[in-house]
């Protein structure tokens, strides 16, 4: 019996609401979550959507090999990380930036707008707000504010941040490569509407410290920053996606420190009654620092990365010798019952030795073997490093490779196109208005803006087709509201809160944090919705 295309619709809809009633509601972990909802989804391929057995096999295939992308970056950012913290290197930061200036609120600024920027470009996956709120606690802010202000450093950046990991899945899930023109309009696109929401974030700093006073005292500072991070990622975008975000994080941290030698900056001021002071409490980072290591000391592996990610990506002979040396999946032609279920394809998903994990796995040795020669490391810590980097990096792969399994399996099998044949029936040409909320909804259950490219980039790639939308701003609107959406994630808040000693906090800062949210998301899609009328 053929099903109608509403049913169909419906049916296609069940993965994703069960995924968010497992986590939401049930509280489940990611993982569990996300491999119920693809046992569920296959049985709705077989039975509903006529499905071959050997599809749904070869589509998870397909996603699993397709993962290993992505993972071969969150490992090694997140070894990074664990090297450079075990080096005592965040608390020389920490003293660098209250060196650089005496303004409380540059302070702030340094810390929770620029140098958690700088963590999202190089590592990403919570690790901003878990380094930043604590550094922020330091100095005198208090928990649940600092835990409010770190993440707002973080999230626009989360789509071309850890070295564009998101935005490669949004393009492999839609299907765009370098190539292709829209490849580069989506880009803009993208970087364009973040351009805005990294302006805003830095304005919402000023005012979640002092309020109008804190506003116009800041409003230089955030205005030259958010033109070398917002402006200079618009140009990038361009030129360089996987650097577009790092390489003006890099350059706005160095401003940020500049700008506390001008005349405005470099003198004491702090509001007495500020609602988000309070005395420091002392945190862990209150240690002494590494003897004898400096600030370049401590920015060495980072440094390192960018001179590996300049010569690699940016010469083009240099790009083309790394790009020839891959390896990918070749899917023969299956059939059945002489039908062919699935095509074949050739180099399905290459991977080369331009992978930005590359990189950060070269870097992540130097600074290993850099801080044990110095004797910022013991001996031991080697295997202590290693242990944390698999504890914390294992869950996510594992996220990442089972939502990609079930993205493919919905695409492969149909229930993608049947799920966008039937918001496109409903919203018509106004559906450009929800699609930020779509992507911030996906960043929300899953805990990543990355993930929720996987889950509804396919989606709305072919959703702006049916209606007949332009797909760059729509893609750009998914990233963007995915961006959006990490801000209230509860997995990073709590990650964060815990780092930060204060668990308790996690409710009071997504209340916080969802009007942030929505409006970032909310103004995009009107953005979005109304270059669409205007453009036709």
């Amino acid at each position: 019996m053929e099903l109608s295309p509403i049913l169909l619709c419906l049916l296609a809809a069940v993965p994703v609401l069960l995924l968010i009633i497992l986590l939401v509601g049930c509280k489940w972990s990611v993982g569990r979550a996300a491999v119920v909802s693809v046992a569920v989804d296959a049985v709705i391929a077989l039975s509903a959507f006529g499905a071959h057995p050997l599809q749904i096999l070869v589509s998870a295939a397909k996603g699993a090999w397709s993962s290993l992308s992505i993972i071969l970056i969150i490992c090694p950012a997140i070894l990074m990380y664990n090297i450079v913290r075990e080096a005592g290197a965040f608390r020389v930061i920490r003293a660098g930036i209250q060196q650089a200036t005496p303004n409380k609120l540059l302070q702030i600024l340094i810390i929770g707008y620029t140098f958690s920027a700088f963590l999202q470009g190089i590592t990403g996956f919570g690790v901003p707000v878990a380094i930043c709120a604590p550094l922020l606690i330091e100095i005198g802010v208090s928990p649940l504010w600092a835990l409010a202000i770190a993440p707002l450093g973080e999230a626009w950046g989360n789509t071309f941040g850890t070295l564009s990991a998101a935005w490669d899945a949004l393009a492999a899930q839609a299907g765009l490569n370098e190539a292709m023109p829209l490849y580069w309009q989506s880009a803009l696109w993208t970087a364009a509407l973040l351009f805005a929401m990294n302006l805003v974030s830095g304005l919402l700093v000023c005012w979640f410290y002092g309020r109008g006073a804190a506003l116009r005292r800041g409003l230089p500072a955030v205005l030259v920053l958010s033109l070398v991070q917002g402006g200079g990622e618009l140009l990038m975008s361009q030129v360089n996606t996987t650097l577009c975000c790092f390489i003006p994080c890099c350059l706005a941290l160095v401003v940020s420190l500049l700008l506390g030698r001008l005349p405005l900056y470099n003198t004491p001021w702090e509001l007495e009654n500020s609602r988000a002071m309070e005395p420091s409490r002392g945190t862990l980072l209150s240690e002494q620092a590494p003897q004898g290591m400096g600030i370049l000391h401590a920015f060495s592996p980072y440094l390192v990365m960018t001179a590996f990610s300049l010569v690699c990506l940016l010469i083009p002979s240099v790009k083309r010798a790394l790009a020839g040396v891959s390896v990918s999946l070749s899917i023969p032609a299956i059939t059945s019952g002489g039908v062919e279920v699935t095509e074949a394809i050739a180099g399905f998903s290459p991977l080369s030795l331009t992978n930005a994990g590359v990189f950060l796995f070269l870097a992540a040795g130097f600074g290993f073997f850099y801080f044990r020669r110095r004797g910022w490391l013991t001996a031991g810590s080697g295997q202590q490093i290693l242990r944390d980097s698999v504890k914390k990096a294992l869950p996510s792969s594992i996220s990442v490779m089972v939502f990609l399994v079930l993205a493919n399996i919905m695409s492969g099998t149909g229930q993608t196109a049947a799920l966008a044949g039937g918001f496109s029936a409903v919203f018509g040409p106004y559906y450009a208005a929800l699609a930020a909320l779509v992507g911030m909804l996906g960043s929300f259950i899953t805990g990543s803006n990355m993930s929720s490219n996987i889950l509804f980039g396919s989606f709305q790639m072919t959703t702006a087709e049916l209606v007949g939308l332009q797909p760059a701003p729509i893609l750009a609107a998914q990233t963007v509201g995915g961006s959006a959406g990490s801000l209230i994630s509860p997995s990073k808040i709590v990650l964060g809160a815990t780092t930060a000693g204060h668990p308790e906090m996690v409710g009071a800062i997504i209340r916080k944090l969802l009007p942030v949210a929505l409006l970032f998301s909310l103004t995009s899609g009107a953005v979005v919705l109304l270059s669409g009328l205007m453009l036709g």
